[in-house]
C-alpha cells in the first residue's frame, strides 16, 4: 500500500539533451518556467528535420489528443482543437502551417550531461472532498508519521538500495499494518487523511499510478503524488483475478479490472 502527498501537478518531465517539447501558444492558465532545463521558444522551422517531415502523418494523433482536452480542465488546448476540427482535409502543408500558429517549440537538456531521460505516464483524475462524508468515504492518506524506515545500507554496506519498513511495538520494529488492517472499520491511520474520493477502486489505481489529481466539489484540482508504501508486499489485482479464473489472462485490462471491481462490490475489498 502506498501513500501519497499534496505535490504540484504540472506535467513534470525528466529531460535530456537535444530534446524539445511543444507548447501552446496562448492560454496556458500556468506559464513554463524560463530557467532549469527548460529553454526558451524557437520557432518550429528550427526543429531538426522539420521542413523534411509529413506533417499530415502526426494530424490523426493530435486530434485523438484533443479528447483529453475537457478532462484534462485545460482551455487552451480545448479551444485550439475547435480550431483543428474547422481544418479539412489536412496536407503537410497545412498541418505544418497550424502547428506554427498555434504552438511552440522549446529545447531541454540534462543538467549533469548530454544524456537523460523523459517518461510519460497515465496520471488518474478523481472525484473527492476535503472533508468525509457518504458520498466520500474512502481515505488518501498522508505518510503515517509511525512509519519506519531502515535504510540497511548504514548497518550492511553490501546491502545498498535495499531498506525495510516498520513500525515499533515496544522496543521491537514489526511490520506495518496491511492494508486489510488500514481499510477495516478503525482505521490505524485515523487522523492521516489529506483528503476522501468517492471511489475505493479508483484510490486503488492512483497508489498503483503514484501520482494523480483529485477534483473537488467546488471544482478546484489537487495533485497528489507519492509518498511512501508501508513495505508489505505488492499483489496485482489482475494476477490474483487471473488465478481465481475470474478473467482470462488475454483479457485483462485496466478496464477489465474495473469492471470486475464494479460488478462485484461485494467481493472487491477482498
Amino acid at each position: 500500500m502506498r501513500w501519497v502527498t499534496n505535490a504540484d501537478m504540472n506535467h513534470l518531465y525528466r529531460l535530456l539533451a537535444g530534446v524539445c517539447v511543444l507548447a501552446l501558444v496562448t492560454g496556458c492558465a500556468v506559464s513554463p518556467r524560463h530557467d532549469g532545463p527548460l529553454g526558451g521558444a524557437i520557432e518550429l522551422s528550427q526543429l531538426p528535420g522539420w521542413s523534411e517531415d509529413s506533417h499530415s502523418e502526426a494530424w490523426p494523433a493530435f486530434i485523438a489528443s484533443c479528447s483529453a482536452g475537457k478532462r484534462l480542465n485545460n482551455p487552451a488546448l480545448v479551444a485550439v482543437c475547435a480550431k483543428a476540427a474547422a481544418l479539412t482535409n489536412p496536407t503537410d502543408r497545412t498541418v505544418a502551417d497550424f502547428f506554427k500558429a498555434h504552438f511552440v517549440a522549446r529545447p531541454v537538456s540534462a543538467a549533469d550531461g548530454p544524456t537523460g531521460l523523459i517518461t510519460g505516464y497515465y496520471a488518474p483524475l478523481l472525484k473527492g472532498s476535503l472533508t468525509p462524508s457518504a458520498r466520500y468515504p474512502y481515505p488518501l492518506y498522508a505518510s503515517p508519521k509511525d512509519l519506519i524506515t531502515v535504510e540497511l545500507a548504514d548497518l550492511f554496506p553490501e546491502l545498498k538500495g535495499k531498506r525495510v519498513r516498520g513500525r515499533l511495538q515496544g522496543n521491537k520494529l514489526v511490520p506495518y499494518f496491511t492494508r486489510e488492517q488500514i481499510d477495516s472499520g478503525t482505521s490505524p491511520l485515523a487522523g492521516e487523511e489529506l483528503l476522501w474520493v468517492d471511489s475505493a477502486a479508483e484510490a486503488f489505481f492512483l497508489q498503483v499510478q503514484g501520482s494523480g489529481r483529485v477534483r473537488l466539489e467546488d471544482g478546484r484540482i489537487v495533485g497528489v503524488g507519492y509518498a511512501n508504501q508501508n513495505g508489505q508486499p505488492y499483489v496485482s489485482i489482475g494476477r490474483e483475478l487471473v488465478r481465481m479464473n475470474e478473467i482470462p489472462l488475454k483479457e485483462v485490462s485496466l478496464q477489465s479490472i474495473r469492471k470486475w471491481l464494479d460488478d462485484n462490490p461485494d467481493r472487491a475489498a477482498e
